[in-house]
């Protein structure tokens, strides 16, 4: 035990035991992006403790600070970093999972994963949303959200009322492709999320990823009863039975309103329940309309993937209602035919040499007939080989003879 002069605190320097706990600590990084890791270091022995708290990232120690803690003492740390190469003793770091976290001398801590993602953000287009956002059943709200970039990129999307965040989805999209974003939503979760909204009022709403993309409009939020789906007489639907690569395809039903009001709402064209697109109309009492979606097979493909040689169904809906539905079967590409044909093994880490001569393993030995990987020969050429040796020894006797 050691006694600092000119204070009455005894600090004990050696021993370890100071506990980590409440770790708050990002998930996602990018490179170069600074960032904040927060733990909460407590004393729970009865002397006074003085020792090293460490931030690990990849194994190493990047940060650390000295505490002194009484018995019984808690403090809050923070350790303030930035995502670049000399936190892994390179010249930049690269995109993956690594393990970062607080911890002790002994080297008990709160460890957790964090992803360092590609350095692109998102692109956000193609928004589908209502005129009027009903308040007594779900409308749907659609975007279109794309990777510009080469390497896959997983962000959070988010959708926002009158500026307030709503409800939110992690989505992953590989390098150069795209990938739609629906969000189902009530006027009573908007109203949980916003309560300075009121009934009756236009507001704005978007979906914006965490990279700043956004794509939004206006919106009303209906104050009385909207119309709903039983309204609606569903007549003369059109659904594909077939769908196929590089086909388009018209999906429609044609509606009539039974009801004595106007109708102002939301229809959904959907399959196995993932969103595909919506439409937004106003039908008159009494009045006859037909709603029509056109679809390409890029978006229909992804609503139902991974692609199966059993029908899914597809419907038009209001809300939650199906108007119509029916049975429809989506074919995949050339290209994923021909994968399916050929599957390919699952790669493994087993410790296997490297087996360039197709002998899956075996030891090959080069003979004096058959090189090492070659083909042996036949019983048939052996013979023969041997009948000619024995003539040629025969003749050399023969000839040393006389």
């Amino acid at each position: 035990m050691q006694e600092t002069e000119g204070s009455t605190r005894t600090h004990i320097d050696a021993p370890p035991g100071i506990a980590i706990a409440n770790l708050s600590a990002p998930d996602r990084i990018r490179p170069g992006e600074t960032y904040t890791v927060t733990a909460m270091v407590r004393n729970p022995s009865e002397e006074v403790r003085s020792e090293r708290i460490e931030y690990r990232f990849n194994e190493a120690t990047v940060n650390n600070r000295t505490v002194v803690l009484d018995a019984g003492e808690s403090q809050e740390l923070r350790f303030k970093q930035t995502a670049d190469g000399r936190m892994t003793g390179t010249e930049s770091i690269d995109t993956g999972t690594y393990v970062h976290g607080v911890r002790n001398e002994s080297g008990e801590g709160v460890p957790r994963y964090v992803r360092i993602t590609p350095d692109i953000d998102l692109t956000i287009n193609g928004f589908q949303d209502p005129v009027t956002a009903p308040n007594d059943r779900q409308f749907i709200v659609l975007a279109t959200v794309s990777n510009p970039g080469e390497t896959t990129v997983t962000r959070d999307v988010t959708y926002r009322f009158a500026g307030k965040p709503v409800a939110e989805k992690t989505v992953t999209v590989g390098g150069g492709e795209r990938q739609q974003v629906a969000f189902a939503v009530t006027a009573d979760r908007i109203e949980a999320a916003t309560p300075a909204v009121q009934r009756g009022r236009t507001y704005d709403h978007s979906i914006s990823t965490a990279g700043g993309a956004s794509i939004g409009d206006a919106v009303q939020l209906q104050s009385g009863s909207g119309a709903s789906a039983d309204s609606l007489a569903a007549q003369e639907p059109t659904f594909p039975t077939d769908v196929r690569e590089g086909e388009h395809h018209i999906v429609a039903v044609t509606v009539r309103n039974v009801d004595t009001a106007a109708f102002d709402g939301q229809f959904v064209y959907r399959i196995n329940g993932t969103t595909v697109a919506t439409r937004s109309i106003e039908i008159p009492a009494g009045e006859r309309q037909t709603v029509e979606f056109a679809v390409a097979y890029s978006k229909i493909k992804r609503a139902v993937f991974p692609l199966t040689s059993h029908p899914v169904t597809q419907s038009i809906t209001v809300g939650n209602t199906s108007l119509a539905s029916h049975d429809v079967t989506v074919h995949g590409s050339t290209t994923e035919t021909a994968a399916t044909q050929t599957p390919r093994e699952t790669p493994t880490f087993a410790s296997q040499p490297d087996n360039d001569n197709g002998t899956s393993g075996e030891t090959c030995e080069r003979g004096f007939f058959n090189e090492c990987g070659g083909t042996t020969l036949d019983q048939m050429t052996l013979t023969l080989v041997g009948t000619v040796s024995s003539v040629f020894a025969m003749l050399y006797e023969m000839v040393r003879g006389a």
